[in-house]
């Protein structure tokens, strides 16, 4: 349903006072048009974030309860180890987006990627999504692919072969390895 809205002059009895008047149309939203607007619009600020995105997290994984780092900023990651100690796993609600990325042993840049990337827009969009990576890779269903220059990745393996440097080694594994 669409309405039309009229906007007056600042001071109509006085020509020239501000700009002439303006029609505009207001449509109705659809709930998940809603979200996505209340939230591009920064309507949570970056506690309310991060407190909403951490507290879902530990529900979903319980696991990550002792690993939580409050940072400037009302940021706050969580750093997850590997059983054998050799990759953490990170998860960060910097600028109100989870970003969910690997540190490896081996000062490397190493992977990270944005939940945005997957087509999520909301806080909720964000978490199914970063519940969906982090449980393929806890549960070894992704292979993670190392590289002595690139570090640990979830990238095609045979994409990386594709630009391989001479010296350069590079093998899979999974998160239960590591």
């Amino acid at each position: 349903m669409e309405q039309l809205v009229a906007r007056r002059a600042h001071n109509p009895k006085v020509v020239g006072s501000s700009p002439a008047p303006a029609t505009w149309k207001v449509r109705s939203l659809k709930s998940k048009d809603l979200r996505l607007f209340l939230y591009k619009n920064h309507i949570l600020d970056q506690r309310e974030f991060s407190n909403y995105v951490i507290l879902k997290m530990l529900e979903y994984f319980p696991q990550f309860t002792e690993h939580c780092i409050a940072q400037p900023g009302d940021v706050v990651d969580i750093e997850y180890k590997s059983s054998a100690g050799l990759l953490t796993l990170w998860l960060t609600t910097r600028d109100k987006e989870i970003t969910i990325g690997f540190s490896g042993n081996n000062n490397l840049g190493d992977f990270h990627t944005h939940m945005s990337l997957y087509g999520a827009n909301t806080p909720d969009e964000e978490l199914a999504e970063a519940f969906k990576l982090i449980e393929a890779i806890i549960s070894d269903e992704l292979t993670i692919v190392y590289s002595t220059v690139l570090g640990y990745t979830l990238r095609d393996i045979d994409e990386i072969r594709e630009y391989q440097q001479p010296n350069e080694l590079i093998g899979e594994t999974k998160w239960s390895k590591l």
